[in-house]
């Protein structure tokens, strides 16, 4: 929980100190404290009137959806397109949200001071003035059970979007989260995969294997970024490079056609010996029981637990993902 709240803090560097005990609430409990005075109905015609006071602000939220714990997300609907969909997410997630308030008094004593919380009777409670004048909170919260692959497409896309041209954004996140799925329903966009950038039998070192986030040639991706940087500076439409064929083990030659913006999707792709050269970093989140659910399903799924997964959980707790990331899809 505590990565997703330090993402949070350091989003939004106004909250206040009720805006931090909302934010663990939401976090920990989920929309449990709504169990007796919502129904379907009710939170439908919420969500209309707060989509209603919403267009009176000119803030607009660069995020569709922000994940506040494991669990738990608050969906901003001003973007939502599915009204009655988000309705009965946020309903149905009031049944499967906890009470586990130790975990609560546990986390509220790590991001606040006993004398903030002394007299506090553990109840939910409303956003600050500040915080609602400065981000214009409007959302819902929804368990993640309920996040669709639409909406992360959406949340992927609508980032993009808020970009300026030649932009480079790398799509981070663990193997089965699904970032190649993802990666291409993004429209107008080039989209480069780190699969192209695996090493070949002769850079497979032991010294190589054992750094970290060592095993892929980030040398060569290095050379690519650089050819597309200066691609652009030049209105070159296309580049072309050595892109390592898995199957044959073997680089060959790959063209691809350059746009205004491109997205380098897969693991690996903010390694620290390039990501000098990348704008943004996406991250897509995954829980580790439901990463091993969609591993099992493959046939290489031994290889993927004993030997890549290892190595990429070392790589990913270095850099901190959830915590730095310009955004959590």
């Amino acid at each position: 929980m505590n990565i997703f709240l330090n993402y949070h803090i350091k989003k939004y560097p106004n909250l206040q100190k009720q805006d931090k005990i909302k934010l663990i609430y939401q976090a920990t409990f989920g929309p449990n404290h709504l169990i007796e005075d919502f129904t379907e109905k009710k939170i439908y015609k919420n969500i209309l009137k707060e989509i209603k006071n919403s267009k009176k602000e000119t803030q607009i939220q660069e995020n569709y959806y922000e994940w506040i714990s494991e669990d738990y997300l608050r969906v901003n609907i001003k973007k939502e397109l599915n009204i009655k969909y988000l309705a009965h997410a946020f309903y149905a997630s009031i049944a499967s949200s906890n009470n586990d308030l130790s975990k609560f008094k546990e986390n509220l004593s790590i991001y606040l001071k006993d004398e903030d919380i002394s007299n506090y009777d553990f109840k939910p409670m409303h956003h600050s003035s500040i915080y609602r004048e400065e981000y214009h909170p409007h959302y819902c919260l929804i368990n993640k059970k309920y996040l669709s692959s639409l909406m992360r497409i959406i949340q992927l896309d609508n980032f993009l979007k808020t970009l300026n041209k030649h932009t480079i954004t790398s799509l981070e996140g663990k193997c089965a989260s699904g970032k190649s799925t993802i990666s291409k329903n993004i429209d107008d966009i080039t989209i480069l995969h780190a699969d192209d950038f695996f090493l070949n039998h002769s850079l497979k070192t032991k010294e190589r294997l054992n750094e970290i986030g060592g095993n892929i040639n980030y040398e060569l991706i290095k050379e690519v970024l650089l050819k597309i940087r200066d691609a652009w500076e030049n209105d070159i439409d296309k580049i072309s490079f050595n892109a390592y064929d898995c199957m044959k083990k073997e680089y060959y030659q790959k063209e691809i056609v350059l746009k205004d913006k491109v997205l380098f999707e897969g693991v690996y792709s903010y390694h620290p010996y390039f990501n000098s050269l990348i704008d943004k970093c996406a991250f897509l989140y995954i829980d580790d029981d439901t990463q091993l659910q969609r591993i099992l399903l493959r046939e290489n799924s031994n290889q993927f637990i004993n030997e890549w997964i290892p190595l990429e959980n070392k790589y990913f707790d270095a850099l901190d993902f959830l915590s730095n990331a310009d955004i959590i899809i």
